[in-house]
């Protein structure tokens, strides 16, 4: 019963699929002549030309003076960890010091 409801899903699965290709194919892909693809040409290359103007990029009404970035390790300071097998202890202590329940229910 498994195997033939397997199979029924399958084959279904199977011609959902078929069918969902041969919808999606336009009218104009099922022409048998070739299609030719045109790239487009770009015939202007790399021109020698004359720079730009240089332009400031500091503004000259709020100076700005450079102290660099700082990294990371300098700035945060990463909080000491206890290794894991230190919690677990503390936690399986935790566990055994705490307050059983007085009743189990069980339905």
């Amino acid at each position: 019963m498994k195997a033939t409801l397997l199979a029924v899903c399958f084959v279904c699965l199977c011609a959902t699929a078929a069918f969902g290709q041969a919808a999606g194919t336009s009218v104009g892909a099922m022409i048998a002549e070739p299609q030719v693809i045109q790239v487009p040409s770009h015939p202007q290359h790399a021109v020698v030309q004359p720079l730009a103007q240089e332009q400031s990029l500091l503004q000259s009404s709020n100076p700005v003076s450079a102290r660099g970035k700082r990294p990371l390790w300098e700035v945060v300071q990463v909080p000491a960890s206890q290794p894991l097998g230190d919690v677990a202890r503390i936690l399986r202590k935790e566990h055994d010091l705490a307050r059983k329940a007085a009743r189990v229910w069980e339905n």
